[in-house]
Protein backbone atom coordinates (compact mmCIF):
# COMPACT_ATOMS: atom_id res chain seq x y z
CA UNK A 1 0.00 0.00 0.00
CA UNK A 2 1.05 3.47 -1.10
CA UNK A 3 0.42 6.60 1.07
CA UNK A 4 -2.00 9.10 -0.85
CA UNK A 5 0.14 12.72 -1.39
CA UNK A 6 -2.07 14.07 2.16
CA UNK A 7 -1.04 10.54 3.84
CA UNK A 8 2.92 11.29 3.41
CA UNK A 9 2.57 15.11 4.91
CA UNK A 10 1.07 13.88 7.56
CA UNK A 11 3.58 10.74 8.03
CA UNK A 12 6.48 13.23 7.47
CA UNK A 13 4.90 15.04 10.59
CA UNK A 14 3.84 12.21 12.87
CA UNK A 15 7.08 10.63 12.19
CA UNK A 16 9.35 13.68 12.89
CA UNK A 17 7.67 14.27 16.43
CA UNK A 18 7.70 10.67 17.54
CA UNK A 19 11.47 11.10 16.51
CA UNK A 20 11.68 14.43 18.75
CA UNK A 21 9.86 12.35 21.67
CA UNK A 22 12.08 9.62 21.41
CA UNK A 23 9.25 6.69 20.38
CA UNK A 24 11.25 4.07 19.16
CA UNK A 25 12.48 0.15 19.64
CA UNK A 26 10.91 -0.57 22.97
CA UNK A 27 9.59 2.93 23.82
CA UNK A 28 5.89 2.88 21.96
CA UNK A 29 2.42 4.70 22.48
CA UNK A 30 -1.31 4.30 21.47
CA UNK A 31 -2.26 5.93 18.76
CA UNK A 32 -4.38 8.42 20.48
CA UNK A 33 -1.30 9.45 22.88
CA UNK A 34 0.13 10.13 19.46
CA UNK A 35 -2.74 11.60 18.33
CA UNK A 36 -3.07 14.29 20.95
CA UNK A 37 0.62 15.60 19.99
CA UNK A 38 -1.58 17.37 17.57
CA UNK A 39 -4.17 19.89 17.18
CA UNK A 40 -7.99 18.88 18.16
CA UNK A 41 -9.48 19.18 14.92
CA UNK A 42 -6.22 17.01 13.37
CA UNK A 43 -6.63 14.23 15.70
CA UNK A 44 -8.88 11.94 13.71
CA UNK A 45 -6.76 12.09 11.02
CA UNK A 46 -3.44 11.48 12.56
CA UNK A 47 -4.72 8.44 13.88
CA UNK A 48 -5.91 7.10 10.13
CA UNK A 49 -2.64 8.21 9.15
CA UNK A 50 -1.20 5.86 11.31
CA UNK A 51 -3.49 2.91 10.44
CA UNK A 52 -1.72 3.67 6.83
CA UNK A 53 1.37 4.11 7.64
CA UNK A 54 1.65 0.90 9.13
CA UNK A 55 0.38 -0.98 6.28
CA UNK A 56 2.95 0.39 4.14
CA UNK A 57 6.04 -1.44 4.51
CA UNK A 58 8.44 1.60 3.26
CA UNK A 59 7.06 3.62 6.48
CA UNK A 60 9.60 2.64 9.42
CA UNK A 61 6.86 2.40 11.76
CA UNK A 62 5.26 -1.04 13.11
CA UNK A 63 2.61 -2.01 15.50
CA UNK A 64 3.32 -3.93 18.78
CA UNK A 65 0.97 -5.20 21.20
CA UNK A 66 -2.04 -4.20 22.16
CA UNK A 67 -2.43 -1.82 19.24
CA UNK A 68 0.61 0.63 20.26
CA UNK A 69 2.82 2.04 17.39
CA UNK A 70 6.86 2.62 17.62
CA UNK A 71 9.54 3.41 14.64
CA UNK A 72 11.51 0.52 14.01
CA UNK A 73 14.92 3.25 14.90
CA UNK A 74 15.32 7.15 15.10
CA UNK A 75 18.16 6.12 12.54
CA UNK A 76 15.83 4.95 10.65
CA UNK A 77 12.87 7.63 10.73
CA UNK A 78 15.54 10.03 9.69
CA UNK A 79 16.70 7.95 6.65
CA UNK A 80 12.40 8.45 5.88
CA UNK A 81 12.15 12.10 6.48
CA UNK A 82 15.26 12.52 4.17
CA UNK A 83 14.22 9.98 1.48
CA UNK A 84 10.60 12.02 0.80
CA UNK A 85 12.64 15.70 0.95
CA UNK A 86 12.07 16.56 4.91
CA UNK A 87 14.70 17.48 7.31
CA UNK A 88 14.74 15.33 10.63
CA UNK A 89 14.70 17.35 13.73
CA UNK A 90 17.40 19.39 14.22
CA UNK A 91 19.35 16.99 17.22
CA UNK A 92 20.82 19.28 20.62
Amino acid sequence: MVLSDDELEWSLRIVKRMISKGVAGKHHKQPQSIAGWFAVHDRGTVKQVLDSMVSDPDVPLRRKGRGTVTLVGIPEGKRYLRENGSEPPTEW
